[in-house]
């Protein structure tokens, strides 16, 4: 995991009537997540808003068994009501909780670069066999 390269963040995440909103604030500028996540949501929202948090404090991007431990020991634990969290918290989380193999570059391979590489690895494969 690389160091963390954006400005000091907070998220912050709130429910006013029955939607949440949830808020990235740094120090110029207070940005809304997009619509329908909610840390209390589906299991497909809690996973959606457990890779924007953990891209925006690491640039790259989560694999889907870091997200779902994310969403199970972060999300989880906060309250129904709202809440405020501190890029660094998520930081020394991510530190004690992920390894190098938890993340990826922030742009995936593209289809055909993923095949050439399988391709590579199967062509390599037979001919050492």
């Amino acid at each position: 995991m690389s160091a963390e390269v954006s400005p000091h963040t907070y998220f912050v995440g709130r429910r006013p009537f029955e939607a949440a909103e949830i808020y990235v604030v740094t120090a110029t500028d207070v940005e809304r997540f997009e619509r329908n996540l909610d840390w209390r949501g589906t299991a497909e929202a809690r996973m959606k808003l457990s890779d924007l948090l953990i891209r925006r404090v690491t640039s790259q991007r989560p694999s889907r068994e870091l997200k779902a431990r994310f969403a199970l020991y972060v999300l989880d634990h906060l309250p129904d009501g709202g809440f405020v969290l501190d890029s660094d918290d998520v930081q020394r989380w991510l530190r004690l909780a992920s390894d190098p193999e938890d993340f990826g570059p922030a742009q995936g391979r593209s289809w055909s670069g993923r095949l050439r590489g399988l391709l590579r690895g199967t062509a390599t494969h037979k001919t050492h066999a």
